[in-house]
């Protein structure tokens, strides 16, 4: 979760709050809505900083498969099974997940589920008796839709942006992980310009079903039709809302607004316009057939997974010729740009006039770091900057790279996102 510039107080509980929850010290309220509170504590047993949903309706459904599969509390405790499946620096992790019912909270020692133990301070959380809690990676960052109330963003930016978000979905779909909620709310952005796809509450995970009889699951305006109509839901319902989204950070405005009616009547029978359109001369044509791809009405008409749509929008960006920054409001302290060493462009990258292989050039490694880090976490930057030395072009590098991914199968599918990569790169006149 987000820390948001909030700061705990140095020592103790917030006024009014619990002191603890199981063996995590309470520091602070990050913030609240209708369904929980999120609080700032700290793991005195590892020395870490985290952040603690706890969710604020009366809890009486906590015996396993004896709740309604489509309750508050079933996709609370979804969340905690759907994270648990993802391994991937573009997704906040979920450490601990715990259950208190209001007959062991009183006892410092009683629990259910692995967050046992809340004590009886946990009685403090108003008017919980029984309660769940998720145990998260506190994000040092901000959410972007705090960030979209500041401006629209450079084209640069919100490609970059979109490069990490279907990075981070590619690894949860290839686990059969779908989110089912993308928008802005959901992503965060940390201090050191990295995307943070988190809220998997409503995610469906493809061997275990929440039930579909509220089917709008999902945000107005980011659902994909199938959503609004209770039909079969895929992958592709998340590459639906990535085309809004990438709507929204490119035009500064949403293709579907109004009501929630009128909302859902556009979804399913009126195109947007398109996003050159809405900025001429600043958006070039080719993102306009990426948007209509992503947010096709039949999911058959859309990308076939986030990988296809990656190379589609690293195509946009290596292509060149894109208009000046005119969003305004976004500074280097705000842009998301691939961070490596004291710089913006990665160790040992080729930039304009280097004399290098155009393979090679700074936007394009990025890519590659992106989809080694997808394999193999937070270590491939230094891997990246190392064997950048040795390499002579993509292929090269790729297959270099493709030594420390242990899975023979994953090897291969990285070597060949790698060539897509830079396949899309060479098409620049």
């Amino acid at each position: 979760m987000t820390d948001d510039n909030t700061r705990p107080p140095a020592d103790g509980a917030p006024a009014g709050g619990p002191a603890r929850i199981g063996k995590y010290l309470i520091r602070g309220r990050l913030g609240e809505g209708a369904m929980g509170v999120v609080y700032r504590a700290f793991d005195p047993h590892i020395q870490r900083e985290v952040a603690i949903k706890v969710l604020r309706r009366q809890f009486e459904d906590i015996v396993g498969e004896t709740a309604p599969e489509d309750s508050i509390t079933a996709r609370f405790r979804n969340e905690a099974r759907a994270v648990g499946r993802i391994a991937h620096p573009g997704v906040v992790t979920i450490h601990d997940f715990g259950e208190i019912t209001e007959a062991t909270s009183a006892s410092p020692n009683a629990g259910t589920g692995t967050g046992a133990g809340a004590g009886a301070s946990a009685g403090a959380l108003a008017g919980a008796g029984s309660f769940a809690f998720l145990v998260m990676e506190l994000v040092d960052g901000r959410g972007l839709d705090q960030m979209l109330k500041i401006a629209r963003p450079p084209l640069t930016w919100s490609l970059n942006v979109m490069d990490q978000l279907l990075d981070a979905l590619g690894c949860a779909h290839d686990r059969g992980v779908w989110h089912r909620d993308i928008k802005p709310g959901n992503l965060l952005i940390t201090r050191d310009n990295r995307v943070k796809l988190t809220d998997f509450g409503i995610a469906r995970i493809a061997d275990r079903h929440l039930t579909q009889v509220a089917s709008q699951i999902g945000t107005p305006g980011y659902m994909a039709p199938e959503q609004y109509l209770g039909g079969p839901i895929d992958h592709r319902a998340d590459l639906f809302a990535c085309g809004v989204l990438l709507y929204r950070l490119t035009t500064g405005r949403t293709p579907f607004s109004g009501a929630p009616e009128a909302v859902m009547y556009q979804t399913l029978h009126q195109e947007p316009a398109a996003p050159s359109a809405l900025r001429p001369g600043e958006l070039p044509p080719a993102l306009d057939a990426v948007v209509r791809r992503a947010m096709a009405r039949d999911p058959r008409h859309r990308f076939a997974d986030a990988a296809a749509m990656r190379v589609a929008l690293a195509e946009i960006a290596a292509g060149g010729g894109l208009a000046p920054n005119t969003g305004g409001g976004f500074d280097d302290r705000t842009l998301v740009q691939p961070r490596h060493g004291s710089g913006a462009t990665p160790t040992g990258a080729s930039t304009a006039g280097s004399g290098a292989s155009r393979a090679l050039d700074a936007a394009l490694i990025f890519q590659v770091e992106r989809a080694l880090a997808s394999h193999i976490g937070p270590l491939a930057r230094h891997l990246v900057s190392r064997d950048l030395a040795h390499s002579a072009n993509v292929e090269e590098l790729s297959r270099s790279l493709a030594r420390h991914i242990a899975d023979a199968p994953e090897r291969e599918q990285f070597i060949a996102t790698a060539a897509a990569l830079a396949a899309a790169a060479v098409k620049t006149p």
